[in-house]
């Protein structure tokens, strides 16, 4: 598919302020916002000027990079400040299927998001997700997404040691920390990064019942010996690891 030049301009004014915060990047994101909001004129005018109307503009949403991320990647890349999040939604109401949405490495919007370290746009994706009638559902559907490493969002979040990131996606999916069922789980990955502090979260926000399993027949004990973390760790573990 060759996206439309109009598109590749917009998607090239995010990504050339990606690099820089949140400081730089509004301002290319409110160009988006004005390219698919509806024109502020009146009824029968001829102003050729005019900004598309929203049907008009969500063509142009169909275009990708060339590692296939959508606008919708892109934005939840490039920041969480408040033009950010108005411009998710707006581009969410526009072309929805683009929350699921997976590019050539099998990443979806949240997990570019939660890798860039963004927990406003987190929230607003979840949150986009919600508020739709089968919500809770789709909460769970974008969440247990599998990019190429079968990783989910949930792996992005640990090895970015943001506890925060990890309360909000336990919160969306109380399930989530046993995905992926064949694989490598956030549970083994946090012992391995030595996050002993988001291990326990995972445990009590799942309730236990969360996967153990590593690479290779690995589980979480073999990573705390690798890392040789204190016993005490994994006594209430110990068990439920030994049997899973």
């Amino acid at each position: 598919m060759v996206p439309a030049q109009a598109f590749l301009d917009l998607l090239q004014a995010a990504d050339d302020t990606s690099g820089s915060g949140d400081a730089a990047a509004p301002n290319s994101i409110v160009l988006t916002t004005q390219q698919l909001e509806a024109p502020d004129v009146e009824e029968g005018s001829n102003d050729q000027t005019a900004t598309p109307q929203p049907a008009a503009a969500a063509p142009l949403l169909e275009g990708v990079t060339v590692d296939g991320d959508t606008a919708l990647h892109v934005l939840a890349t490039s920041g969480d400040g408040d033009g950010f999040l108005r411009s998710a939604q707006l581009i969410y109401c526009n072309a929805k299927h683009l929350l699921v949405a997976q590019n050539s490495k099998g990443d979806t919007p949240l997990h570019c998001a939660v890798r860039a370290g963004r927990p406003r746009m987190v929230s607003r994706l979840l949150d986009l997700a919600r508020a739709e009638a089968n919500g809770g559902e789709l909460c769970k559907k974008i969440a247990r997404k599998e990019n190429g490493r079968k990783e989910t969002a949930l792996h992005e979040a640990v090895r970015h040691g943001s506890s925060h990131t990890v309360q909000l996606l336990m919160e969306a999916d109380s399930e989530l920390a046993s995905f992926p069922k064949q694989g490598t789980s956030p549970l083994y990955l946090a012992i391995l990064l030595e996050r002993i502090d988001i291990a326990h979260s995972l445990y009590a926000m799942s309730g236990g019942n969360l996967s153990y399993a590593g690479p290779n027949g690995q589980n979480a004990l073999h990573a705390a010996v690798l890392r040789g973390q204190e016993p005490q760790i994994l006594d209430k573990w110990r068990i439920k690891v030994l049997w899973s």
